[in-house]
């Protein structure tokens, strides 16, 4: 599937401020099941960019601003070709097939960053909730995965919120809510809590007219879990699905906050309030 991506963010302040170099995660990832055939970007203020690889592997750009603004204009377009067709097109490794399982000596190490323990009462609240309502799980790994992002779509309800950053797995609990971010907060600790690798995906999510928008103009957060003879797997507990050719990733990692598609701070000798502005469209060009 080819698909347009057009991205637009403003970010106004009440008046002049000296901004420190931003990180801008937006341009979509290259591998084996993504291509990226077109790339633009455009950021105000005479900004000077450059292109970085971070530790992760991620492509992100680096923006410096040479004076002071009251607007960050970042504005990208690239087409994409998604290639993920079948997202159950793999074969676990025998020892992967029923969970639980232990990751081999070769991939545990990599993958520690992945599997960092969680704090008790986020635990206790992580187990008390799955014993409740998850009691019956299915032993067999992929059933397993697919019943407990089914089981957070059905169980917690989906709703927007503007503000910036995260819900904690026990406000998302506690208030049975939350947003796409929220959800893969909460199913990446349910994961590396049951001893899977799970990290933090942003990218953009193609919704046809016919199904509910639940990107709705802005970037999409889901997850990955490290599965051995798959590789990285992609669901998504917001829909409860997962991850197809519809999901175009652009960065990923091992904390929540690592993935904000644009990353940086301002200077000022007063408080100054901000906005953000954000608009995405994510159009088909071709099957």
């Amino acid at each position: 599937m080819k698909l347009s991506i057009k991205h637009e963010s403003f970010y106004r302040y009440e008046r002049s401020v000296s901004l420190s170099p931003h990180l801008l995660y937006v341009r979509p990832r290259q591998n084996s099941s993504q291509r990226l055939r077109q790339f633009k970007i455009t950021v105000s203020s005479g900004a000077v960019l450059s292109n970085v690889i971070d530790p992760l592997d991620n492509d992100f750009i680096h923006a410096w601003f040479p004076k002071n603004t009251d607007l960050i204009h970042v504005q990208t377009s690239c087409e994409v070709e998604s290639l993920n067709v079948n997202p159950f097109n793999f074969l676990l490794s025998g020892e992967a097939t029923r969970l639980p399982f232990a990751y081999a000596a070769s991939v545990a190490e990599p993958l520690a960053p992945y599997r960092i323990p969680l704090a008790p009462a986020t635990r206790d609240t992580i187990n008390s909730w799955l014993a409740r309502e998850f009691g019956q799980a299915p032993k067999a790994t992929t059933d397993f995965l697919g019943n407990l992002i089914q089981l957070i779509f059905k169980k917690i309800g989906y709703q927007r919120r503007e503000e910036l950053g995260f819900q904690t797995s026990i406000e998302t609990l506690r208030k049975n809510s939350g947003t796409c971010r929220d959800f893969a907060v909460l199913f990446v600790e349910i994961c590396r809590e049951l001893g899977l690798a799970a990290r933090f995906v942003s990218g953009y999510l193609y919704t046809p007219a016919d199904k509910p928008d639940l990107a709705g103009n802005s970037m999409h957060a889901w997850t990955e879990v490290y599965l051995p003879g798959a590789g990285w797997k992609g669901l998504d507990p917001t829909a409860g699905v997962w991850c197809d050719d519809s999901y175009i990733p652009v960065a990923h990692g091992a904390r929540a906050q690592a993935v904000n598609p644009i990353q940086g701070s301002y200077y000022s000798d007063h408080p100054v309030s901000s906005k953000l502005e954000s608009t995405v469209d994510v159009s088909l060009i071709a099957p």
